[in-house]
């Protein structure tokens, strides 16, 4: 695994340097490759920006973390986006089982065309790298290989006995809201209520218990690295709802989630 992820890194300090961009990582499962690449974009002329214009900056929040992983799931391949800045970024899904893990974003470019984008009347006023269309075909497919690699690379292995089987699974599936002991039960070969009985049978805990914990081990995870808010940390964790994932955090826990993160916070 180190040697793939050595790899990884390596291919992705060359796309840097050919394009003259950074890249940065929404991991929706916390086992991509994790603290390889940032989580977001820090682009000086960006971030300023923003911190601008707040209202803004929410709008650019909402569409990097609702509208573009929309649009990845239905393409299912790599596109170009322009968010309410005017900046142009290119989007690369990252999937591990036919599943949306992550997505790989490359940028900050020049406004240019794109698939998915929102009417703006302001740019960010600085010079950015500027893609012809001979660099945009050719990062496209540079980017498309990327998280391929990285969504290969990252695919966990279920294994064949029991024990291999469910711990793949929850590790793999505890992110997506129907994953559930009759799915499991289903690869198992066992009807729910026996699958139930092995599950507790070789880890000691319930399958809910197992769920729960990996849950909340990706929560906190993006409260620890990443500035997302609680509710959309809840959805990306697996959690119905932010209700619901604040009472379960509080109760395992003993504190809330904005507790914890204020508590883990770098200058804490």
């Amino acid at each position: 695994m180190k040697e793939n992820i050595d790899i990884f890194k390596s291919f992705c300090r060359m796309v840097e340097r050919e394009f003259d961009c950074k890249l940065c990582l929404h991991d929706y499962t916390g086992r991509l490759a994790h603290g390889e690449l940032p989580h977001m974009h820090f682009a000086e002329c960006c971030v300023a920006y923003k911190k601008s214009l707040r209202r803004r900056h929410l709008l650019c929040m909402n569409f990097d973390q609702k509208i573009v992983p929309q649009k990845a799931s239905l393409t299912g391949r790599g596109f170009f986006k322009m968010c309410h800045c005017g900046i142009l970024e290119a989007v690369f899904p990252v999937y591990t089982r036919n599943v949306l893990a992550g997505i790989i974003f490359a940028g900050p470019f020049a406004a240019g065309e794109a698939e998915l984008t929102v009417p703006t009347s302001q740019t960010v006023k600085t010079a950015l790298p500027k893609l012809d269309g001979r660099a945009r075909s050719n990062l496209m497919l540079m980017g498309e290989l990327l998280a391929s690699y990285l969504g290969n690379c990252c695919t966990p292995a279920f294994g064949t006995d029991r024990a291999g089987i469910i711990r793949g699974y929850i590790q793999h599936c505890a992110n997506l809201p129907e994953a559930c002991l009759e799915t499991l039960a289903e690869k198992l070969n066992l009807s729910p209520p026996r699958a139930g009985e092995a599950v507790k049978k070789l880890f000691g805990k319930s399958f809910a218990q197992l769920l729960t914990m990996e849950r909340l081990r990706l929560a906190k995870l993006y409260l620890d690295d990443t500035d997302y808010p609680v509710s959309f940390i809840a959805v990306k964790a697996g959690f119905r709802d932010g209700s619901y994932f604040h009472r379960v955090f509080r109760r395992r826990c003993g504190m809330t989630p904005g507790e914890y993160r204020r508590r883990h916070a770098p200058n804490a």
